[in-house]
C-alpha cells in the first residue's frame, strides 16, 4: 500500500495592511515560497478578494493582508515560513504555526519543537498544546506583535475538521478515482454548488479541492488509503452558516 502523510502542518500570515497587498506580489513570488516547502503549485482561481493556489501538497491562500499555507506529506513549511519573514521587508502583524501530531514522524524533516525554535529567534511568540499528547493532538504557535491594534480587530474564525478512518464507501470511491461519485458524495454538502471550485486528483490515490466565494473558503484533502487513511476539511464561512456542511 502505497503510504502517505495526509496530516497538516499549517501557516498563517497576517501583516501591517499599510505595507503591500500581498496579491501584486504575483505568481513567481508565490512559486519561490511554496518551492522553498518542497511543493508545488498545480493550479489557481481567484475572486475579487482571494487567490486559492492548489499545491502538489495541500493549498495556499492569500488575501490582500495575509496569506494562509497548509501543507502535507514530508513538506517544510518551516522553511517557508522563513523565507517570507527574512527576505520580505512587511511587518508582521501576527503569525501561527501549527502541526498534527503526524502518523509517521520519523518520515519528517523537522519536530514542531525544532520549528518553534526557529521562529521564536525571529518573533518571539507562545506555544499552545491542545488535545491529548499520546493521542490526536496539535501543537500551535503565535506571535503577534501588531494584532493588540485596533486595526486588526475583526472576525478572523476558521473551523477545521481533521479525520482518520474514512467509511467504506467513501474509501472506495475515493480509492477508484471516480469523479462524478466525488462530486455526488461531497455535493451534499452545498459546497460545490455555492463556490468556485478547483480540484485534482492525485496519482495513484489523493484528492484535493480549493473553493472560493468572494473572501470565503474552503480546502478539502482526502488521502483514502485504509493504512493511512485521513481527511480535513477547513473554511473561513462564519460558524452560524457552516453548521449544516459540518
Amino acid at each position: 500500500m502505497h503510504l502517505f502523510e495526509g496530516s497538516e502542518k499549517k501557516l498563517e500570515i497576517i501583516i501591517d495592511r499599510h505595507d503591500i497587498d500581498l496579491r501584486m506580489l504575483g505568481l513567481d513570488f508565490w512559486t519561490s515560497i511554496v518551492k522553498s516547502s518542497a511543493a508545488e503549485i498545480i493550479s489557481c482561481i481567484s475572486s475579487q478578494d482571494c487567490d486559492a493556489y492548489l499545491l502538489s501538497e495541500s493549498s495556499l491562500f492569500v488575501w490582500s493582508d495575509r496569506f494562509t499555507m497548509i501543507t502535507c506529506g514530508q513538506t517544510k513549511l518551516i522553511d517557508a515560513a522563513t523565507l517570507f519573514i527574512k527576505e520580505t521587508p512587511h511587518r508582521i502583524a501576527s503569525l501561527f504555526f501549527q502541526r498534527k501530531n503526524e502518523l509517521f514522524p520519523e518520515m519528517q524533516h523537522t519536530n514542531f519543537e525544532e520549528d518553534v525554535r526557529t521562529l521564536k529567534k525571529l518573533l518571539g511568540g507562545d506555544i499552545y498544546h491542545f488535545g491529548d499528547q499520546h493521542y490526536n493532538h496539535i501543537f500551535h504557535y503565535e506571535a503577534s506583535p501588531l494584532l493588540e491594534n485596533t486595526h486588526y480587530a475583526q472576525e478572523d474564525t476558521t473551523i477545521e475538521l481533521l479525520m482518520y478512518n474514512l467509511g467504506t464507501k467513501a474509501s472506495e470511491i475515493f480509492l477508484n478515482q471516480t469523479q462524478e461519485k466525488i462530486h455526488t458524495l461531497l455535493g451534499k454538502t452545498n459546497l460545490f454548488t455555492s463556490f468556485d471550485i478547483d480540484e485534482f486528483l492525485f496519482e495513484p490515490f489523493g484528492y484535493s479541492v480549493n473553493g472560493l466565494k468572494d473572501g470565503y473558503y474552503f480546502t478539502i484533502h482526502v488521502t483514502p488509503q485504509e493504512d493511512c487513511s485521513y481527511t480535513s476539511f477547513e473554511t473561513n464561512v462564519p460558524v452560524h452558516q457552516a453548521t449544516t456542511v459540518i
